[in-house]
């Protein structure tokens, strides 16, 4: 008689549910440990290429002063035209942008049916990638389109309110560095910064524009169609409350109701008239602000770089 054997079945491997629910659960944590350093490193890369836009801007400016005599002007005419003319759109042959130069109109305004193709192109060096907020609502075009925006802005004065609170020392001269109020369609002469290079701004963040933002957060409504066409050339420095009201000691980062704001944790970037750029802590106070926002101000802005 043969003897049938088999050896006996190996039991199946398998995780347990208690198993598949730790390994869940350790890898939920390493994840939650992940993300926020990804979060960081990717600031940290946007937080650079911001001043690094501010930087090549600020060697268009100082090279456009050169070229020209003086610095382009806010919102000018040209000679014998009657439109205005913004102050990046001077800068555009100055920034490789030749071709968009020669095809936007001067004579011409800025949202004018012959300026719609060039005001809706998009030029990266003009934006934070930072800002995480779209603007095609209130930035609409004809056709469809949205005008490009920018963000970054010159300072026209300090706003006297500021003066009037005590929270400012009234200055010598209360004049921005592009800032010509007997002949708006000429530029400033760089021999007119008194103050010195490194004592004055060029330009801060005034971010997300056109959208309206309150403390990190949509406000909701906005300001209107702006954008590096126009028509939003310049500000003065008001200084904010907590609660976003305008005339307050807060410097940046609470509104950008043309005022500077920043989405970079903790301040913002800003290019001075020497072509350096620094970072600025969003506590620091507002009367050194309005210091180097003034071009013959008569004061000390001390060291910057924080």
């Amino acid at each position: 008689m043969k003897m049938s054997w088999s050896a006996p079945s190996t039991p199946r491997k398998a995780f347990t549910l208690i198993e598949l629910l730790v390994v869940i659960a350790i890898i939920a944590v390493l994840i939650g440990l992940l993300v926020p350093a990804v979060q960081k490193v990717r600031e940290a890369a946007n937080r650079l290429t911001c001043a690094n836009n501010l930087k090549q801007v600020g060697l268009a400016l100082l090279n456009y002063e050169g070229a020209n005599g003086a610095f382009p002007p806010l919102w000018g005419k040209d000679p014998a035209q009657t439109c205005d003319v913004h102050w990046p759109t001077r800068l555009l042959p100055w920034l490789e942008q030749e071709a968009l130069y020669r095809q936007y109109n001067r004579t011409r305004t800025w949202n004018d049916a012959a300026n719609v193709q060039a005001a809706t192109i998009k030029i990266g060096g003009f934006l934070c990638p930072s800002v995480g907020v779209g603007r095609s609502g209130p930035n609409t075009a004809p056709g469809g389109k949205e005008y490009a925006a920018i963000d970054y802005t010159p300072m026209r004065d300090v706003d006297g309110v500021l003066m009037q609170l005590g929270l400012v020392s009234i200055p010598g001269q209360n004049l921005g560095i592009f800032y010509n109020p007997q002949a708006p369609s000429v530029g400033v002469r760089l021999a007119e910064v008194t103050d010195g290079l490194s004592n004055t701004l060029m330009l801060g963040e005034d971010a997300a524009m056109p959208v309206a933002m309150l403390n990190g957060k949509l406000a909701g409504g906005d300001y209107g169609a702006a954008g590096w066409a126009g028509p939003y050339p310049e500000t003065n420095l008001d200084g904010c409350n907590p609660d976003g009201t305008l005339g307050g000691p807060i410097a940046m980062n609470v509104t950008n109701a043309f005022e500077f704001y920043s989405f970079h944790t903790g301040g913002g970037n800003f290019l001075l008239a020497d072509g350096r750029v620094v970072f600025l802590g969003q506590r620091i106070p507002i009367a050194t602000v309005a210091g180097l926002v003034t071009r013959s101000g008569g004061e000390i802005s001390g060291n910057l770089d924080r």
